[in-house]
């Protein structure tokens, strides 16, 4: 049965949007997985998507698939504040905060619009995800004994 609950947290990481914020807890939380396993799984399943992705719009940049996430609007209040984070701290502050704003897989098609180079951006992201899912077993771990404790005291 486990192999069925890390093919789960594969795909829910794979998917855009949802990625790893959700395969993480998922995987410790309600299916009890090693967490270990869960990291490698989810880690190598959203970096796998980010990769072929940023080769796919490379490769068919003008696809109509690919319109949505390649023409980013520029004027989004989200990507405003990615802009400015990039100007002020850099890229790599950026690529922390763009998973969680508005997913790696949106990232990698803003190299354009944040002025950056693709292999640079990519390098940040995959070092952000890295980060987060080291950020997200920790949490994911404590979930379970938090909820213990506030559902004890009431």
């Amino acid at each position: 049965m486990d192999f069925v609950h890390y093919v789960t947290v594969f795909l829910l990481s794979f998917c855009p949007f949802i990625e790893i914020f959700v395969g993480i807890p998922v995987g410790i939380v309600l299916f009890q997985l090693d967490p270990k396993g869960v990291a490698l799984i989810a880690f190598i399943s959203n970096a796998t998507s980010i990769i072929f992705l940023q080769y796919l719009i490379f490769r068919y940049k003008d696809s109509r698939i690919l319109r949505p996430i390649t023409q980013v609007n520029p004027e989004n209040r989200a990507i405003k504040l990615i802009h400015k984070v990039v100007e002020r701290f850099g890229v790599f502050i950026a690529a922390l905060i763009i998973p969680f704003m508005i997913s790696g897989h949106v990232g990698i098609a803003m190299h354009s619009i944040l002025g950056v180079s693709k292999q640079k951006l990519l390098h940040s992201l995959l070092i952000s995800i890295a980060i987060w899912t080291f950020l997200l077993i920790y949490l994911s771990q404590l979930i379970p004994g938090f909820l213990l404790q506030v559902g004890g005291r009431s």
